[in-house]
């Protein structure tokens, strides 16, 4: 997909490759072309057949399994401004540092803001720190 596709098309695109993996595994199990299956997963009683492999709860253990999406709500990691405002990090960036904090790692580094500056997530301070500054929020 293109830089800056929306949300919706990244699902769309990863529910689409869903499908077709496993399209192509109930073929195999049925002896069955890829295209064969493709028709044959429409109709009755194959349609039901196909929905227990093919459904909400699959795909999302699927995307969980792959990384793309995480199995339980991460804590939303904030950053504090000078005038004391809390500022939530981007999704994935606040996802990164939480895993980070979870394995224990005692900081990790980032870029994130328009600039894509560098900062240092100190995990024993509860700091960001600015390596070129020193500046601790």
């Amino acid at each position: 997909l293109p830089d800056g596709s929306s949300p919706l098309d990244l699902v769309g695109e990863h529910l689409r490759v869903f499908v077709a993996e496993l399209t192509w595994h109930w073929a195999k199990q049925r002896g069955l072309s890829y295209d064969a299956a493709k028709e044959a997963r429409q109709l009755e009683p194959n349609r039901e057949d196909f929905a227990n492999l093919f459904n909400a709860q699959t795909f999302e253990a699927a995307m969980v399994a792959r990384g793309v999406a995480c199995e339980a709500c991460p804590r939303q990691w904030e950053s504090s401004t000078k005038s004391g405002e809390w500022i939530p990090y981007e999704p994935d960036l606040s996802l990164r540092i939480d895993k980070a904090h979870e394995q224990k790692q005692p900081s990790i580094s980032v870029r994130m803001g328009p600039k894509s500056w560098t900062y240092i997530i100190d995990f024993g301070k509860m700091v960001q720190r600015n390596p070129k500054t020193g500046q601790e929020r």
